[in-house]
């Protein structure tokens, strides 16, 4: 009889741990801007997701590390949001992001989703610098039009 529990529990443990799986999907990636053909990783530059096209329910919120790095933990990837990155010197990027399905090629999905958003530096710039004295020559004085 114990033999019987033993092997029910191993078997309910094997066929629940490929649901649990697919609740541990994250999202993650970088946002960058390019100039020139080079890219240049954006630190702390916004990401927020919204669960509506008119961006009034939102739904997560991150801000990007030193790196441009960033990573959403955890993700309700069975539907779509509307993805926003944004930094103070450039355009915000709205883009649609779809929802991940729960099987991918036959097998259960898990792991991580990487979205890597390029956003374009503002035109003019926002900040510009207004001097440069040659005590100083490594401070800029900023100014915001």
């Amino acid at each position: 009889m114990k033999l019987i529990k033993c092997m029910f529990l191993a078997l309910t443990l094997i066929s629940v741990m490929p649901l649990w799986a697919q609740t541990k999907i994250w999202l993650n990636g970088n946002v960058y801007s390019e100039v020139d053909s080079v890219q240049t990783m954006n630190p702390f530059a916004t990401v927020k997701l919204y669960n509506d096209s008119g961006l009034t329910e939102l739904a997560y919120f991150v801000v990007c590390g030193p790196f441009g790095n960033y990573s959403i933990k955890p993700y309700d990837h069975t539907r779509g949001y509307y993805i926003v990155a944004e930094r103070s010197d450039s355009t915000a990027r709205k883009t649609y992001l779809c929802p991940i399905p729960e099987i991918w090629d036959n097998k259960p999905f898990s792991g991580n989703a990487t979205t890597n958003i390029c956003i374009k530096p503002a035109n003019p710039p926002i900040i510009r610098k207004l001097f440069a004295h040659s005590k100083y020559s490594s401070f800029n004085g900023l100014y915001a039009q």
